[in-house]
């Protein structure tokens, strides 16, 4: 994978966090906005917390990260702050911990809003079957985070050492890691299970991961036998028993065992949640190309017609869209959930 298409890769991925920032997945609250200020709705619409804050991200596990005041603090669903802290940066909460960043350091606190992991690191992501990147020492650049990269286990115990460029959350048992530039992958002793030899890997997701070949993205199962064989400019994880691939300009699904079943036909696909997928088109209006957002099933049939400028993903029937002015919670079937007046 070339550097151009790692960095759009990189912003679609972006996007999309940016989106799924603002949503709930288990506790039904989702965020809108109201003269230029964040609060929170049921998936009925009703109004649980009132609009007060600069940003948020989503509700995880009973509690989101708010922002306001120039700091980052933690709400529950009744809006009450769990503790008096206030941090640089905060992260949703995983696996009953949270990230957050004081004086230019990242630790983790719990649900109570008590600090379990010291503030030691420099970079960390979130617990993901119970281990958590960090690093010790990054710089940036060009939105890209640089630092070699380890795991640490609950207590906060270094248990893999942070020997590698770069990595990904531990997934299905295993975490795609990269040394001196080839991914491969790892269990949760540090131990080799995949040798690197990738020029880039993704997260295993119902049994396969995507890698690139020579420059041509194919499919592998945990022992490392090719089960899709290389040949898309672009994979991402299964979702639903499908996986969005891209050749040339265009982008369609491919079943597990490598079948197209959704042609090759929309500018930018999303993997399917809910039983449904965002896909974009480039529509004309009024003579210009926009591109548009909508939403198809798994048999590439138009649910949502394509009329968004951004769309999220969606989470227990409930996703935002955004036009060219605002955001709106939609369900499936395309109906407005609130506003409800639009």
């Amino acid at each position: 994978m070339n550097n151009t298409k790692f960095l759009l890769v990189f912003l679609i991925l972006m996007v999309s966090a940016e989106v799924s920032f603002s949503q709930s997945i288990v506790n039904d609250l989702f965020s809108y906005q109201s003269n230029g200020l964040i609060g929170f709705v049921d998936k009925f619409g009703v109004i649980r917390i009132p609009a007060r804050y600069d940003s948020n991200r989503s509700f995880q596990e009973g509690v989101a990260p708010i922002y306001e005041d120039g700091k980052w603090r933690y709400i529950n669903t009744k809006g009450n702050r769990i503790n008096a802290e206030i941090y640089d940066d905060a992260y949703e909460f995983s696996e009953g911990f949270g990230a957050v960043k004081q004086k230019g350091k990242w630790g983790f606190i719990d649900k109570n809003g008590r600090k379990v992991i010291d503030f030691n690191f420099a970079f960390v992501d979130e617990f993901r079957e119970g281990l958590a990147q960090v690093s010790f020492d990054i710089r940036e650049e060009y939105g890209v985070i640089h630092g070699k990269r380890g795991f640490i286990n609950s207590q906060g115990e270094l248990i893999i050492p942070a020997i590698f460029c770069s990595a990904r959350n531990f997934s299905e048992g295993l975490a795609a890691v990269q040394k001196n530039g080839k991914w491969g992958y790892i269990n949760r002793k540090g131990e080799w299970t995949i040798e690197p030899k990738f020029n880039w890997a993704s997260d295993f997701h119902e049994g396969l991961a995507a890698v690139e070949i020579d420059g041509k993205v194919g499919f592998i199962d945990n022992s490392d036998k090719i089960v899709i064989e290389p040949k898309f400019l672009y994979g991402f994880e299964f979702s639903g028993g499908l996986s969005f691939v891209e050749n040339g300009d265009k982008c369609g699904y491919i079943d597990r065992f490598g079948a197209i079943k959704i042609d090759f036909q929309f500018k930018e696909c999303r993997s399917f949640s809910d039983g449904l997928a965002a896909v974009r088109f480039d529509l004309t209006e009024n003579g210009i190309k926009k591109p548009k957002w909508g939403f198809i099933d798994s048999n590439g049939k138009i649910v949502i017609e394509p009329k968004f400028r951004l769309v999220g993903k969606f989470s227990n029937g409930i996703t935002q869209v955004f036009d060219e002015k605002n955001r709106f919670l939609i369900d499936i079937t395309g109906a407005y959930i609130f506003p409800r007046n639009h």
